[in-house]
């Protein structure tokens, strides 16, 4: 069989090459990449492509509708890069993921057609047994004030004698694990990492945070690593595990043949060459589209040096040349983010925000119209833009057509989005189908919103509320009509953007419910009811505990009587590292309810979220910090 490689890892080329495949490994330039042209140059016709991403250049394959074999992508860091993967995965016939999970949680229509568990693979050490390991505690990563639960850790674990280390090689972090006993994790996003691969192919104990199915059935908790689910756990796993120091050791070596016998490159390279088992990539203008996506996502965050105003306008003309209903529910997503990431890219650049603005007005006035209204006393007069006209360079960014050039691109680089497309659009010409798509994505959640945040930014308070008005809602304060959008996002899917860049305060626009409610929060102290929006989404999303505790902290200090916003607080303490600190807040928020005659509901609330009663135990008693070392 013909393989292509593109950015993947060596170890897995050889695999292929000793079982007597053709292998073509290819490293990527960056920017965009024409995937036939790429075949032709090198005389290539592969049977099978895989291309890695790559954490350190970001390469878009273009044509890839056109390539005759199957094609997987893998999507290694989706923890931090959903916010583009969603789109980019669905140009492949697979997705191969540490993180499926995160897939899982997307809306159906826009998940890719098959994501396969692909985890990174171990590079195991011989065994050496934990007596003859000089480290009992060590832990290598970059310690800085971006990753606060990372800081939270090791300042818990430094009495204990943590060993620290950042900026050193691959083999001398492997060598530095080998050399150690018990290896402490954290993740950045509440997600299965390299760390737990590095540390068990090493022997090590490893100690994790409960990050769910996607770590555990790596390796199984209890037999061949410890799952913790707050700091105080952790402390009493280490101290188990200085107490029983064999059976410490009998983990760590299971985790080791654990490694050796479904972790190494050959088990990844077998996941990667059964994934894309059947073909079910998008094809024509959804191709096209989802691509326009991916690289506007990149754009929106710095990282893809194109124009903004360009590439808005070939996100509409690719809108322009589609049919409402083409596609079905996946095509009609498709079509509504295009919308809103056309509105945000004007939005979010300064010399364009007057045409985002006179693009939101026109979908406004077109929406009312066709509804036989009158915009709920929003004056469409002036508004009103000829949908599916073609638009000169001078006009609004409105709906019209934006001329496309350039051949598809083969050797990398950053051209327009016109170099972009590798195959021929089946969308609709235009015209009165342009027309229909067009009005009927006014009233999608996702360009409500986006539309809502820049009129609201702008000082357009009667076109801000006149996009809730469209969908119903009636008209209220700027956090009101935050919170509604915040529930309308919500209920499409949209609660957090995985990894994406977000600073209301910079004039960046919402795309989730999460972003919503940061919007609120720029222009001002959140009122009592989008603090309890707020605390309840980020409640069940461990990924941003760290915000969670800012705003628990908030909220405290806001009102010192509530005894049950601060229990809350110091049980998330717990789960955020700060051991000594939720333990301190625990105290004073049960004498606060004590002294109102709500002592039980205080223990209710503690047995609610700590089942074990781990933290009663030693609630009033900090003598557990001092644990042998």
């Amino acid at each position: 069989m013909n393989i292509l490689l593109l950015d993947v890892f060596p170890e897995l080329a050889e695999h292929w090459r000793r079982r007597g495949h053709r292998v073509e490994s290819v490293r990527l330039p960056g920017g965009l990449v024409n995937l036939p042209a790429l075949c032709s140059r090198r005389g290539f016709a592969p049977d099978l492509a895989i291309q890695q991403e790559s954490l350190g250049r970001r390469t878009f394959l273009t044509g890839l509708a056109q390539c005759g074999c199957p094609t997987v992508f893998w999507a290694i860091d989706s923890h931090l890069n959903l916010h583009w993967h969603r789109w980019y995965g669905l140009l492949f016939d697979a997705v191969a993921t540490p993180h499926p999970g995160l897939f899982a949680a997307l809306p159906a229509a826009g998940r890719p057609g098959r994501v396969a568990r692909c985890a990174m693979f171990a590079r195991p050490r011989p065994w050496r047994p934990h007596a003859a390991r000089r480290h009992d505690l060590s832990f290598c990563g970059v310690l800085d004030d971006l990753r606060p639960l990372r800081r939270n850790l090791a300042e818990l674990l430094a009495p204990l004698g943590l060993r620290t280390v950042s900026g050193i090689s691959l083999d001398a972090m492997l060598e530095l694990y080998a050399d150690t006993r018990m290896v402490p994790n954290e993740s950045i996003a509440n997600e299965v990492n390299f760390r737990l691969m590095e540390a068990a192919a090493c022997g090590c104990l490893s100690l994790n945070p409960d990050v769910g199915e996607d770590q555990e059935v790596l390796y199984a908790p209890g037999r061949e690593m410890l799952v913790y689910h707050d700091g105080l756990e952790l402390l009493e796993q280490i101290s188990w595990a200085r107490a029983d120091a064999p059976a410490a050791e009998r983990m760590g070596r299971a985790a080791l043949a654990r490694s050796l016998r479904e972790h190494l490159p050959e088990h990844r390279a077998d996941v990667l060459d059964s994934a894309a088992a059947s073909m079910g990539r998008l094809t024509g203008a959804e191709a096209e589209t989802a691509l326009w996506l991916a690289v506007a996502r990149q754009a929106r965050d710095g990282l893809w040096p194109l124009d903004a105003g360009e590439l808005a306008r070939q996100g509409l003309d690719l809108l322009r040349r589609q049919a409402a209903g083409q596609g079905g529910a996946r095509g009609r997503l498709l079509r509504a983010h295009t919308l809103a990431g056309a509105i945000c890219l004007l939005g979010e650049c300064a010399p364009l925000v007057p045409r985002a603005l006179d693009l939101c007005r026109a979908l406004l006035a077109a929406a009312w119209k066709e509804r036989g209204g009158g915009g709920a006393g929003f004056n469409t007069r002036g508004a009103a833009l000829e949908i599916g006209a073609a638009s000169g360079s001078g006009a609004a960014p409105g709906i019209g057509a934006f001329p496309g050039a350039g051949a598809p691109g083969a050797e990398g680089g950053h051209g327009g989005f016109a170099a972009m497309r590798g195959e021929a659009s089946g969308g609709a010409p235009g015209g009165a189908d342009g027309a229909e798509c067009f009005v009927s994505l006014a009233e999608e959640s996702v360009v409500g919103a986006a539309a809502f945040a820049l009129a609201l930014r702008e000082g357009d308070v009667p076109l801000a509320r006149a996009f809730a008005a469209l969908r119903g809602e009636a008209a209220g304060d700027a956090q009101a009509m935050c919170r509604f959008w915040a529930g309308e996002l919500e209920r499409a899917g949209l609660l957090f953007s995985t990894g994406a860049r977000f600073n209301p305060a910079r004039g960046d626009l919402p795309g989730c419910a999460f972003e919503m409610l940061l919007t609120a929060r720029c222009r001002g102290d959140l009122d009592a009811a989008t603090q309890r929006r707020c605390e309840g989404l980020l409640a069940g999303a461990p990924a941003w505990l760290s915000f969670y505790l800012g705003l628990l902290a908030d909220g405290c200090l806001r009102n010192p009587a509530d005894w049950r916003g601060q229990a809350v607080y110091g049980l998330a303490s717990l789960r955020g590292l700060r051991v000594r600190e939720g333990l301190e807040e625990l105290r004073e928020a049960r004498e606060k309810a004590l002294a109102a005659g709500r002592g039980r509901l205080f223990e209710g609330l503690l047995a609610s979220h700590d089942p074990a009663g781990r933290v009663s135990r030693v609630l009033g008693d900090v003598s557990f910090l001092r644990i042998k070392q």
